[in-house]
């Protein structure tokens, strides 16, 4: 083998060498990008329960926000309901008073007009 030859295959064999050496530190890394991703998913996955839990807490949110607005419309019926049952009262009282006050009249005038 020529001098030459020789000095071409010694140049192919470093930058082979050179080669493996960066294929190996390309697998470094990409065992540690590897890792990374894997950590990244984990966070991720964690995150996305965590966001469902916070989705389910804001649903419960949610028909327990509708549950007080029925129950504050129900308690304004109730207010209402109350006070028409109070108007109703005063006016029955008012009622009875006056037809008391007629039973009375009506007696006092049957006792005037009886013969005695």
């Amino acid at each position: 083998m020529s001098k030459d030859m020789q000095l071409q295959l010694d140049e192919i064999k470093t930058e082979m060498s050179g080669l493996r050496q960066g294929q190996i530190a390309l697998e470094y890394r990409m065992g540690r990008v590897e890792q990374t991703l894997h950590k990244v998913v984990v966070t991720v996955s964690g995150h996305t329960e965590h966001l469902i839990r916070i989705d389910e807490k804001l649903k419960k949110l949610d028909l327990l926000d509708r549950i007080a607005q029925s129950m504050d419309a129900l308690a304004g019926d109730l207010k209402s309901s109350r006070a028409e049952r109070a108007l109703s009262d005063l006016s029955f009282r008012e009622q009875q008073a006056t037809l008391n006050d007629h039973e009375v009249r009506i007696h006092r005038l049957e006792r005037n007009t009886k013969p005695s």
